[in-house]
């Protein structure tokens, strides 16, 4: 017996609103119980744009799961409101079917022996299915033409289907009555692109959306696992003149109280992550769970506003935790932190290598340290194009060499942010060469 789908969730996925039911008193008509209407009051047009308030230069692309799982839908506009969106009616059927597999840190390896494949094959793999979805690319374009000087993009995402949207594919388009030429790029690279995903809120704990700007700005408050791999994050720390913790649960517990995190611009985590489809096998470290986390609260989040750093493979994925917790729920380290107050969150999308990985956050931190009042997803995009290849130009080969100088392109497309595209991060530390 199938299970009976509730009116909300029916009203989100498909179908009407929600039925209303009116009951009347035994022995009467309902329609006898209603009073009569009064003199009519004109209210005047109050137009509703749930893309209000979006920056110049800004569109949004919301990622809705279809029933079961296995397929998603897109929902688009753009702030000027001169371009249709690229899907109009909420209910449509979804028409995107989930790829199996496309998270990038599952994919990419070195060595296919290890579980993976080899980056050459994982880039030519999404240039494929980018390519099938000639209506987003078409939308996609039609954006980059619109906001040539500087299109961002917000990323609406609320499934668990890992798709490396940063990768997709904008195959190059040529001029003709819809605009100028296009060149072939990324979407990381084309786009200021940021994410967001499903934030558990209440009206006593509000989260500002991606739309609010934060300011982050203070000294860094640091935990780096006791692991040989991790020494040159602990010495890019010292660089940094951080405050460290010796275990992570120090540093959460630090987080409990608003005192310890005042005047904390960035914390920084670098461990390692094991990603499970398991509300409590989903770890940072080995020890800490998104469960363990889940209803902590970490109220010293919420006065510091500070940016969060989680390195640690996996650390920006999301779990399905249904079964856990009903109500299609989506749980994951990146909501937890926005939740409780983070100005931002950087993590990872899945299995990083620390030496490729520590080279893109030494990049990182030292551009945001140079260029503080630079938006920290403006100064992603542009370590995206640095180490992207020119053009959408792809390898024909498929050698060793080959497959490791894709890595730090890989890595810098797999490093995602979550928050406003202004928000910038000051660092106050002392520091070291």
């Amino acid at each position: 017996m199938a299970e009976p789908v509730s009116p909300t969730r029916q009203y989100l996925f498909g179908g009407g609103p929600p039925p209303v039911t009116v009951e009347a008193r035994p022995g009467t008509d309902a329609r006898d119980q209603v009073p009569a209407a009064g003199p009519a009051t004109g209210l005047g047009a109050a137009p509703a744009d749930p893309f209000a308030g979006l920056p110049p230069g800004t569109a949004q692309l919301i990622v809705l799961p279809g029933l079961g799982g296995q397929m998603f839908r897109l929902i688009g506009n753009c702030c000027c409101g001169d371009l249709e969106p690229h899907y109009k009616r909420r209910n449509e059927e979804p028409e995107h079917v989930r790829p199996d597999p496309l998270p990038l840190g599952r994919r990419v390896s070195r060595d296919a022996r290890a579980g993976g494949e080899r980056p050459t094959r994982t880039l030519k793999r999404m240039v494929g299915w980018s390519q099938q979805k000639a209506a987003l690319t078409e939308w996609l374009s039609r954006l980059r033409r619109q906001h040539p000087r500087q299109l961002t993009l917000v990323i609406w995402d609320y499934t668990d289907h890992d798709l490396p949207w940063e990768m997709f594919f904008l195959g190059r388009q040529r001029a003709g009555p819809q605009g100028p030429a296009l060149a072939a790029d990324w979407l990381g690279c084309a786009a200021t692109v940021v994410r967001w995903t499903k934030v558990v809120t209440t009206a006593d704990n509000a989260v500002p959306g991606p739309v609010e700007p934060v300011a982050c700005a203070g000294t860094v408050l640091a935990y780096v696992a006791a692991d040989e791999a991790m020494q040159p994050d602990k010495a890019l720390m010292e660089s940094l003149g951080a405050v460290r913790r010796e275990t992570l649960a120090d540093l959460i517990t630090s987080l409990d109280d608003s005192g310890e995190s005042d005047g904390v611009g960035l914390i920084y985590v670098a461990c390692h992550g094991d990603y499970a489809d398991d509300y409590f096998g989903f770890r940072l470290d080995g020890t800490i769970s998104v469960g363990d986390l889940d209803g902590r609260g970490l109220p010293g989040l919420a006065g510091a506003r500070p940016l969060v750093f989680l390195n640690a493979c996996h650390s920006a994925r999301m779990v399905d935790a249904s079964a856990d917790l009903g109500e299609n729920a989506l749980a994951g380290f990146t909501e937890i932190f926005l939740r409780a107050g983070a100005g931002g969150f950087l993590g990872a999308s899945g299995a990083v290598q620390e030496p490729a990985a520590q080279a893109v956050v030494r990049d990182l931190l030292g551009r945001i340290r140079a260029t503080p009042d630079r938006p920290v997803a403006r100064i992603l995009q542009e370590y995206r194009q640095s180490v992207a290849p020119k053009g959408g130009e792809l390898p024909l080969g498929d050698d060793d060499a080959t497959a490791a100088a894709l890595l730090p392109f890989f890595y810098g497309f797999m490093y995602l942010f979550f928050g406003s595209p202004l928000t910038t991060l000051r660092l106050d530390g002392e520091a070291r060469p």
